[in-house]
């Protein structure tokens, strides 16, 4: 068979292209593959902490190594591209490639076509988000020979342009990741939550809600997120982490549960659920917003909870009425993501897309 080229945002210090490609590279069958991240790993760490001017002086360069490609890459080769070829502008790359006759696989794992990105824009990159995502996306949707879609909702919007479609659900490596031994809460319950600096007002909003006085301690630790004043909060504490690719599971395995709160939006509906995943690898349960993709993967009290109207009081409560059950609900999460979200229970259809793909003339 012919080489696949896999094309992506970053390397593999961003999440998406960490969990969509570049983990499922070690379990490919003999197929022969190239990589190219449009951001390597230092220049991505200063655009995820708002520092989009550092980024932009690089563009030239980044693009030239782009357009390299457009020379490197033979007539009728396999393409799979995770989101895009350049992370904004018009897709003049996926156009130039079809018309060479390539074969574009098109991985989206979030709602990239939205147009509406006040969600997750700041000030500081408020530009560069509205070129980065929004409808420019529906002419490569178009393009592409098969969509490889990360949930239903995602499915269900780029049916409207090509009905070439596959959900592959965003997986984990558990082979990789060792389960938690205990649970057990005596005099207080750790609360986990991961992410990028972009998406710490998810969890600021919910830290607020919450911050009220109980019988027993409720410590947050915050993996990735943006520092703020701590101060105002008066019965909860909060610890801020680092994240490393080294370090986020052995974080993770400190805690007693997961948190995943989301707005009701069109963009959170169409995120994957990776921080439910993440956390009920290791055996821990999950407490997130009833949004999207969240209500597939939570089963109520057997691998965690759904906050539904904002009630996150009503949920943490119920937790801390229920905290014996943690140590007996590693198993069942732990289970749960290897049968239908893990990396082995999809690397076989992963495979056959490729050969199946390459091969079809």
């Amino acid at each position: 068979m012919n080489k696949v080229y896999f094309l992506t945002p970053n390397d593999e210090m961003g999440a998406s292209s960490r969990y969509r490609v570049y983990q499922f590279l070690n379990y490919l069958d003999n197929i022969e593959y190239e990589v190219y991240p449009f951001l390597p790993s230092d220049i991505y760490k200063d655009f995820k902490n708002g520092n989009a001017l550092k980024m932009l002086i690089n563009v030239p360069l980044l693009i030239m190594k782009r357009i390299k490609l457009l020379f490197k890459i033979k007539k009728g080769s396999l393409l799979f591209i995770h989101r895009d070829i350049i992370p904004f502008g018009p897709m003049i790359f996926e156009k130039i490639f079809k018309l060479k006759k390539c074969k574009i696989i098109l991985d989206l794992d979030d709602a990239v076509y939205s147009n509406e990105t006040k969600e997750i824009s700041s000030q500081k990159n408020k530009i560069l988000y509205k070129l980065k995502y929004g409808k420019r996306f529906n002419s490569s949707i178009e393009k592409a020979n098969l969509v490889i879609c990360g949930n239903k909702f995602i499915e269900k919007y780029v049916k409207q342009y090509n009905k070439n479609t596959i959900i592959i659900p965003t997986v984990i490596d558990t082979k990789k990741i060792k389960i938690k031994s205990t649970n057990i809460v005596k005099n207080k319950i750790i609360f986990g939550w991961i992410g990028n600096p972009g998406n710490t007002k998810y969890i600021y909003d919910v830290l607020k809600e919450i911050d009220k006085k109980r019988n027993i301690t409720l410590e947050f630790m915050l993996i990735g997120a943006k520092t703020f004043d701590t101060s105002i909060f008066k019965n909860i504490k909060i610890g801020f982490y680092d994240w490393s690719l080294d370090n986020e599971y052995e974080l993770l395995r400190q805690c007693n549960v997961g948190i995943m709160p989301l707005k009701n939006t069109e963009w959170s509906k169409g995120k994957c659920g990776l921080k439910l995943l993440q956390y009920m690898s290791i055996g821990i349960p999950g407490i997130a917003s009833d949004v999207g993709v969240n209500s597939e993967i939570i089963i109520e009290g057997k691998n965690g909870w759904l906050v539904r109207n904002n009630n996150w009081n009503e949920v943490i409560d119920k937790l801390i009425e229920n905290k014996d059950n943690l140590n007996d609900m590693i198993p069942f999460c732990r289970e749960f993501v290897e049968k239908r979200y893990s990396i082995i229970a999809f690397k076989n259809l992963f495979n056959q897309i490729l050969i199946e793909m390459s091969n079809d003339k």
